[in-house]
């Protein structure tokens, strides 16, 4: 996990089964928001597997898990919607779990209904989350046919 100065926010990189994605953690506000955008820019681009499934021209899913996301603030939905945009700019499909937490949800359903996010974003399909692909803290490990 990356977590930022204060902590209140983790964020991992996945893997589940063909999609690649990251796992938010925590509260996304003004302070935490442009670690989740950077995060996924970094997990869509240099990671191996993901350059592996950009070369196979394989459609891509890319899976925002954001179940343990607590709190979101204007600049947490900038955020999100930021990374809709580097994903659907990579011709990526989005999947989204939402988040448990009433108010985080909420905010969330609100910002779809108004037009200001996709739909993906209110809808309530869980995509389970097995595995930690990679710690973003570390070196990305180089696989030999990447």
């Amino acid at each position: 996990m990356v977590n930022t100065a204060s902590n209140a926010l983790q964020v991992a990189a996945t893997r589940v089964g063909d999609m690649l994605g990251v796992v938010v953690r925590g509260e996304l506000d003004l302070e935490t928001a442009p670690l989740v955008t950077s995060v996924a820019a970094d997990v869509a681009w240099t990671t191996p597997v993901a350059a592996a499934d950009v070369a196979s021209g394989k459609g891509v899913q890319f899976l925002l898990d954001l179940k343990d996301v607590t709190f979101v603030d204007v600049s947490g939905l900038h955020a999100l919607k930021a990374v809709h945009v580097q994903v659907a700019g990579r011709g990526e499909q989005l999947r989204v779990n939402p988040p448990a937490a009433t108010n985080a949800r909420r905010l969330l359903t609100l910002a779809v209904s108004w037009g200001w996010l996709p739909p993906v974003f209110a809808q309530t399909q869980d995509h389970p989350v097995e595995t930690v692909l990679l710690d973003l803290s570390e070196p990305v490990p180089q696989s030999a046919d990447a």
